[in-house]
């Protein structure tokens, strides 16, 4: 498993390669190289792995579980650990809670004009 990120804007790249249960980077900067180690866990997620873990772990949250996990920060080049937990709805700014043609006509501003509602 690999990622690459490259910040073009700053000059900046980024590397991480999984094998064996490590998480190797790489990070070059104004030409010079970082070359650093992290474990890599069962529970390690990259961004693109987390909407589909939340939703696969969401009826545990709902009954009040807790969900840990660690999270790839490849521009920082790092792993963090975070703790999920659910505490309860909040108010959606008034509008309805599901959203519907009110609440996306309110989103785009569209008024009815837009099309996107006959």
């Amino acid at each position: 498993m690999g990622a690459d990120l490259e910040q073009r804007q700053v000059d900046e790249r980024y590397v991480m390669t999984v094998s064996d249960g490590e998480a190797w980077y790489e990070f070059v900067r104004d030409g010079k190289t970082l070359r650093t180690r992290r474990d890599w866990t069962s529970d390690t997620l990259t961004i693109d792995q987390l909407p589909s873990f939340v939703t696969s772990q969401w009826d545990r949250l709902i009954d009040g579980g807790e969900i840990s996990f660690r999270l790839v920060a490849l521009g920082r080049v790092r792993i963090l650990r975070f703790r999920l937990t659910y505490r309860g709805e909040i108010a959606n700014l008034g509008r309805p809670p599901h959203g519907g043609e009110q609440h996306v006509r309110q989103a785009v501003g569209a008024r009815g004009r837009s099309g996107l509602f006959a």
